[in-house]
């Protein structure tokens, strides 16, 4: 079996470290989600009301997924009364 390459081993070596840095999640980062009561957007009543969907989305998707987007399409629509869907197949 031949060795590998001393350069593809660097590379693997400072290549793998950072592909599995970005991929985790770090609540403690100031770029992460937090919930913080203090905080309230304009279309929340209290800091605990999470604000309503309202709006338009257009959604596009490939023809061969036309059930699955229109099944959730429905659903999400039901769910949020203040958006309208629009779906291109």
């Amino acid at each position: 079996m031949r060795p590998l390459p001393t350069r593809l081993l660097a590379a693997v070596a400072v290549t793998a470290p950072l592909v599995v840095a970005g991929c985790s999640s770090d609540t403690s980062s100031p770029n992460a989600a937090t919930t913080d009561a203090t905080t309230t957007d304009a279309t929340t009543t209290d800091a605990t009301t999470t604000p309503a969907v309202t709006g338009a989305v257009t959604v596009s998707a490939a023809a061969s997924l036309t059930e699955a987007f229109t099944r959730i399409k429905d659903d999400f629509t039901a769910a949020e009364q203040g958006v309208t869907v629009t779906i291109n197949f």
